[in-house]
């Protein structure tokens, strides 16, 4: 998976046009000033008050250019120092705030906590389409609970790599639906940057830094 670099030469083009397209304009402003100068009647001379307030927006304007320029090269910097970062993690596994897990090398792991103590709990595994491959029953107690899934379907087939959702479905001793998060895990294996924010990619999953929950070598 190809690692994208930060995007700051393109972020600084912006104020870098808009500098030279002032320096344009303030020439041709100059080159008008001059021939006004010139030819000017010299009974009648310019009102100096007029284009002295033209040189003074020209260069309140050039500083808000360059501000804004500066402003620019340090969210590139920003950037950069953030994407940087994010390489290291590279390799590690991380908690994701979603029910979608990889199956890579027949293993693919969840996570899911009930609100409160449970009398049954049922896991059920689906594909991409949604279609059950695998259902067994869960750990009742209350607390986060690992289930690690080693790819084999209820059909005694295995199941092929890529993204499977995990529905944990629990009850408690009236027989009433308790809510139950789901977290899963997965290897990082990229960092995507094409877009200007930090995309980790997990296999064929890709996870925005608000989807992380934690990031860890197990």
């Amino acid at each position: 998976m190809e690692i994208v670099a930060t995007n700051s030469q393109s972020t600084t083009s912006n104020a870098s046009q808009a500098n030279d397209q002032l320096f344009e304009d303030y020439e041709a402003f100059l080159q008008l000033l001059t021939t006004q100068l010139q030819h000017q009647d010299p009974l009648d001379p310019m009102d100096t008050a007029e284009y002295t307030d033209q040189l003074t927006q020209y260069a309140i304007l050039e500083q808000n250019v360059a501000t804004n320029d500066n402003l620019e090269q340090l969210i590139g910097l920003t950037t950069t120092s953030t994407n940087t970062a994010a390489l290291q993690y590279i390799g590690q596994t991380a908690e994701i705030d979603s029910n979608y897990a990889m199956l890579s090398d027949g293993s693919a792991t969840w996570s899911y906590s009930p609100s409160e103590t449970t009398a049954e709990v049922s896991l059920i595994v689906r594909d991409q389409d949604g279609r059950q491959v695998y259902e067994e029953s869960g750990e009742t107690g209350i607390g986060k609970q690992i289930f690690v899934w080693d790819g084999q379907t209820n059909r005694g087939s295995t199941a092929a790599n890529g993204i499977y959702s995990l529905e944990v479905v629990a009850s408690d001793r009236n027989g009433e639906a308790v809510a139950t998060e789901v977290t899963s895990f997965g290897e990082i294996t990229g960092v995507d940057t094409t877009d200007g924010d930090v995309v980790y990619v997990v296999g064929e999953l890709r996870v925005s830094e608000a989807a992380l929950l934690g990031i860890g070598n197990d």
